[in-house]
């Protein structure tokens, strides 16, 4: 960082040896009100003797008193006039000194407000209308860290006689700044502090200041792993007076956190008896929204409301750093808040998930160590649910209440092969980062591929490295039937057994009319490509088929396909037949 320059002011040949003002704006104001002061008195005195003489004067004398009075005055004027050029001149041809010294001015209302002091190298421009800093920087007052802020140029336009009426704002325009920011001891990243203290008005007038902020082609740099931002276009203004208000009224970027590419924001915050922060516009590749807030100064809860137009699920698995989100689709969403390091609110919206259209609302509860929304209500194609849903960087989980559920949609939940079906009743699915994920689910009458079930109980087991099983215990009428599967790319396979189940809740069985109990069975199933392909032996009793009968029969070395059209093979004993 350029240190501030201690040369000392050159000095005009045969000049007497003074002191320079203490300051840029006081030093001259003092010299033009001091000899203002004296010459106000002279007129004065020279005025009431002129007029006691005028009395006294012929009128054709008097004419030619007042042209001199007048010259006088005018004369008195000039002089003024010249004082303050030659302060301004003076000023003008010690740019170096005029830079120290509103470096001081600055630094002095920094000490007061922050822990940051600023630094410029030289002045240059017009005192009335404005001036360039040039070689401006910031830096914290204790420690060795890099300067918060350089700045080749920013010029500081204004007008003198109108920041005197309080009618004129202070524009600042920045040209390719940089702001650095570093971790500090604590290894959090260290930010500039500022006391939100009332902030003073323009002398005499009793209104406020207005800044104004023009920034182009900045940069932001952050430690890693965090991501800066890389050309920065921003336009904002800080008002001060009765309440402090800051207003974004155009930013963007071309690189920032996340790859995101800011569009556009627009905003403002007023700091007054509350904090009022309003986003009237917040839009990229990947975000839309629209938001407000509001807290008192001090205070640790904050009301929110926002207003999502559009987030992107794969923005959001690289925001969170979690797989789950890395889905095709959008969602879009209102949410109202209240809460500092928790917080409460609810939501209602839309959500496209992986091609899946689902509406939702609930309410939420969560901080840091995670999210949960209950009551959730969700209403999809793939079934409804009535429950509750738990987030956190390392594992999330949903559960409920099922309502016609549909299995074959359920590849949005990585549960990928399932056949049609009609699925009522209570199941949990449970994600975690190195733990085997899970879902279980207990069944009241539910169909699926054709078989109906007065219950059933689900629970299926997902290893990182390992491939996929489950375990599927079926009652129907008395009857029971149990499946073992392991997953696989193209299907799954396993085993069955079965005891006691009609045989009318056979598919199939059922559309051809046949009746009877299967008392025993086992043997494999294998899904693939749409075909369900089975293998074992099965017996029975008290059957009834296409007017043949049985008491007993038996089926070894089954084995064919049975869906989508059954095409079977195997090895018949009837022990007892008759024909009706």
């Amino acid at each position: 960082m350029t240190e501030p320059i201690q040369t000392e002011p050159e000095k005009i040949p045969g000049a007497p040896e003074e002191e320079p003002p203490h300051g840029l704006v006081e030093g001259i104001k003092e010299e033009i009100t001091r000899v203002k002061d004296e010459f106000q008195e002279e007129i004065e005195h020279v005025k009431e003797g002129i007029e006691n003489v005028v009395e006294h004067v012929p009128k054709p004398v008097r004419w030619t008193v007042s042209r001199l009075f007048w010259a006088a005055v005018l004369s008195l004027g000039a002089l003024v006039v010249l004082l303050v050029l030659t302060a301004i001149l003076y000023v003008a041809n010690r740019t170096e000194w005029a830079a120290r010294e509103l470096t001081v001015l600055i630094n002095q209302t920094l000490a007061r407000r922050s822990d940051v002091e600023f630094e410029i190298r030289d002045i240059k421009g017009n005192p009335f209308t404005g001036v360039r800093l040039l070689d401006a920087s910031a830096r914290f007052r204790e420690g060795d860290q890099p300067p918060l802020l350089n700045a080749p140029v920013i010029r500081v336009s204004y007008s003198a006689f109108g920041l005197l009426r309080g009618k004129s704002p202070i524009v600042f325009d920045l040209e390719q700044p940089v702001v650095r920011l570093a971790n500090g001891p604590d290894g959090k990243l260290r930010l500039p502090r500022w006391n939100a203290e009332p902030m003073g008005r323009v002398p005499g007038t009793g209104r406020g200041i207005e800044l104004r902020f023009r920034v182009a082609k900045g940069s932001l740099r952050v430690p890693r792993p965090l991501e800066g931002i890389e050309g920065l276009d921003l336009e904002a203004q800080v008002e001060t007076g009765g309440a402090t208000r800051a207003t974004i009224e155009r930013m963007s970027w071309a690189r920032g956190p996340y790859a995101s590419e800011l569009l556009s924001l627009r905003a403002e915050i007023t700091e007054g008896d509350s904090v009022r922060c309003l986003v009237r516009e917040l839009r990229t590749g990947d975000l839309e929204l629209r938001g407000r807030a509001a807290w008192k100064p001090g205070a640790s809860e904050r009301l929110v409301a926002v207003e999502v137009g559009r987030v992107r699920w794969r923005w959001l698995a690289r925001v969170f750093q979690n797989g789950v989100f890395d889905v095709p689709g959008e969602g879009q969403f209102v949410a109202h808040g209240v809460g500092g390091e928790r917080w409460r609110g609810d939501f209602t919206g839309t959500f496209d998930w992986s091609g899946l259209a689902v509406e939702g609302h609930g309410r939420f509860d969560g901080g840091a160590d995670g999210w949960t929304v209950q009551p959730l209500s969700a209403r999809s194609k793939a079934g409804d649910l009535e429950g509750r849903f738990f987030y956190s960087t390392k594992e999330w989980e949903v559960q409920g209440d099922v309502r016609n559920g549909q299995p074959a949609r359920w590849d949005v939940l990585h549960l990928a092969g399932w056949p049609q079906g009609d699925l009522n009743g209570w199941f949990r699915y449970a994600v975690a980062v190195g733990k085997t994920d899970r879902l279980d689910a207990r069944l009241k009458a539910s169909e699926l591929a054709g078989w109906r079930a007065d219950s059933t109980r689900v629970a299926m087991w997902f290893p990182e490295s390992a491939p996929d099983t489950f375990r599927v215990d079926m009652s129907r009428r008395g009857g029971t039937m149990t499946l073992l599967g392991v997953t696989s790319a193209d299907g799954w396979g396993g085993s069955y057994r079965i005891a006691g189940l009609p045989l009318d809740e056979w598919p199939d069985g059922r559309a051809s009319g046949i009746r009877g109990l299967v008392t025993r069975g086992e043997g494999t199933l294998d899904v693939r490509r749409g075909e369900l392909r089975v293998a074992g032996s099965l017996e029975g009793a008290g059957t009834d088929w296409l007017g043949a009968q049985a008491e007993r029969w038996r089926l070894d070395g089954i084995e064919g396909r049975l869906l989508p059209t059954p095409d079977l093979g195997c090895r018949t004993t009837w022990v007892s037949t008759s024909t009706a």
